[in-house]
């Protein structure tokens, strides 16, 4: 190769790496900033005393304890049951997940206990990552690994979207979750109650369970 190749050739390596850097040294910054904005929100009092960053009991972006049930109708003639508490405090939450799914009396239960990282972007918009483990109950029992990122994002007080994907591996299978909803809230002294419409997937392998659902949610 010619010099001016040899040149070239470092110039470009030397960018990818800066470039990586900086990709890296930014997706840390925000992570590190979403943990401190969840951690100051808990901080700050329940009437925003005009502050950037607040949180109000009951808020489903960023609950103290947060409760959800939902009854799923899918293809092939399976239904679906899902009920998850979770407890967190700032940056730090915990989440404990069952999904029942049942066709025809053949039942297969999914349940995982994962460890929540939770970032506030704002008052609107927050962002988990979580860890943990997760377990498979039917014919067999299996245990795995599981990764989850929840999103929320509030349209205004009464309403939010939430897209909560989970990927989990057992045995060396592969299994992925995906779930979009739509989340109303009461106001008042409703304001801890809510209702919730969505749709779910299931997908390992070649197969896939899909349906939409109904579901109620409590959040303190």
């Amino acid at each position: 190769m010619t010099i001016m190749t040899h040149l070239l050739i470092a110039f470009f390596a030397e960018l990818l790496f800066k470039l990586t850097a900086k990709t890296l040294e930014a997706t840390a910054t925000t992570l590190i900033a979403g943990g401190i904005n969840s951690q100051t929100r808990y901080r700050e009092d329940n009437e925003h005393s005009g502050r950037s960053l607040f949180r109000t009991k009951g808020d489903p972006i960023l609950p103290t304890i947060g409760y959800t049930a939902h009854w799923l109708s899918a293809n092939d003639d399976i239904n679906a049951q899902l009920n998850r508490i979770e407890p967190g405090y700032g940056l730090i939450g915990l989440s404990y997940s069952e999904n029942t799914l049942d066709e025809n009396g053949d039942k297969l239960m999914l349940s995982n206990t994962m460890l929540h990282y939770r970032m506030s972007l704002g008052n609107n918009l927050s962002w988990d990552l979580a860890w943990g483990k997760g377990k498979m109950n039917g014919n067999q029992a299996h245990q795995g690994d599981v990764f989850a990122m929840p999103i929320r994002l509030r349209l205004n007080l009464s309403m939010h979207l939430e897209y909560y994907p989970i990927w989990s591996s057992y045995n060396g299978g592969e299994l992925s979750e995906h779930q979009f909803s739509f989340n109303y809230r009461g106001l008042g002294a409703y304001k801890y109650y809510g209702v919730s419409l969505g749709y779910k997937t299931w997908s390992a392998g070649d197969t896939t369970v899909n349906g939409f659902f109904t579901g109620l949610n409590l959040t303190f």
